[in-house]
């Protein structure tokens, strides 16, 4: 009898073991299963960016067509202007165009100057060539002093009553009139001389 009773509750430890160990794997959770391969989405028309091939424009734009807006580059916001040239020559133009050199005044017929530069040149061209003219003479050079006393005066006198006149907003033609005797002698002096030029530019130019 006592052998009996062992084995049974042997049995039943035994069963109850095994009730334990099979509910213990029931409620353990089950992972779910990935798949392989990623689930391909439906969008229609989307390039595939993981091939080597460059991307092609839609076939409906021509070749020789403007693009459209999406794609040409975007244009930048702020154009940065080129850097100006500098020159190493001084130009006495550059900054004043109204400015013109002792040359222009004496030798040129084009622009204007002003009643001070009118009397200093007309005061000191007769000392210069005269200074210019005896030590020709004293060298028995004839030709040249005529040269410089005739032609060259002459020259710059008509260059500078011409620019006078054009400050006065009026012809050169108007440097004829000293050949009329007193009267047009005495009106060129004051127009020339004493009268001023015309405010800011004229005709003839900007005002010196």
């Amino acid at each position: 009898m006592p052998f009996i009773f062992a084995a049974i509750g042997v049995a039943c430890f035994v069963g109850a073991i095994i009730l334990l160990t099979s509910s213990a794997e029931d409620k353990t959770p089950t992972q779910p299963t990935l798949p392989t391969q990623p689930t391909q989405l439906n969008q229609p028309n989307r390039p595939d960016y993981s091939s080597s091939e460059p991307l092609k424009e839609p076939s409906s734009v021509e070749p020789g067509t403007a693009k459209p807006a999406a794609l040409r580059p975007p244009e930048p916001l702020i154009k940065i202007p080129e850097p100006p040239s500098y020159t190493t020559s001084y130009d006495p133009h550059a900054l004043n165009p109204s400015i013109i050199t002792p040359l222009e005044i004496l030798f040129s017929f084009q622009g204007r100057i002003k009643r001070s530069q009118w009397w200093v040149f007309h005061l000191l061209l007769p000392l210069l060539f005269i200074g210019i003219a005896i030590p020709l003479a004293l060298l028995k050079m004839a030709l040249a002093v005529f040269f410089f006393i005739a032609i060259v005066p002459a020259w710059c006198i008509c260059a500078l009553d011409i620019k006078r006149w054009h400050d006065r907003d009026k012809s050169g033609w108007w440097m004829f009139i000293i050949f009329f005797p007193i009267i047009g002698q005495i009106w060129a002096l004051i127009e020339l001389g004493f009268l001023p030029g015309t405010e800011g530019k004229n005709t003839y130019g900007r005002q010196p």
